[in-house]
């Protein structure tokens, strides 16, 4: 986080007890967001959206539709969700039984 704020010009002197309260569920303040968002996908080779972060909303970003790479990366990453499995099968399933061998 300090080196991605001293990149872009906001130095930061962040430490691990900051890093302690955001994963305790105290968020981050609004102008570091897009660094976190931009720490993470640095360091999980793809992009990271802020809903998937568990960052809100901003006021005035809900009259905004969401950006279609954004939206893209949320429906993938929904249809690849292990929890979503059973429902998935089971309607391949059902398609294979249809289909006259």
């Amino acid at each position: 986080m300090n080196r991605l704020g001293t990149e872009t010009g906001m130095p930061l002197r962040y430490q691990e007890p900051s890093v302690h309260q955001w994963l305790s569920g105290k968020l981050p303040r609004e102008p570091v967001r897009p660094l976190v968002l931009e720490a993470l996908s640095r360091r999980l080779h793809r992009p990271v959206t802020a809903t998937e972060a568990g960052f809100p909303m901003v006021a005035g970003e809900a009259d905004v539709p969401a950006g279609t790479v954004n939206g893209l990366l949320d429906l993938g990453r929904q249809d690849m969700d292990p929890s979503r499995r059973g429902v998935m099968s089971v309607g391949l399933l059902s398609v294979a039984l249809s289909v006259p061998e």
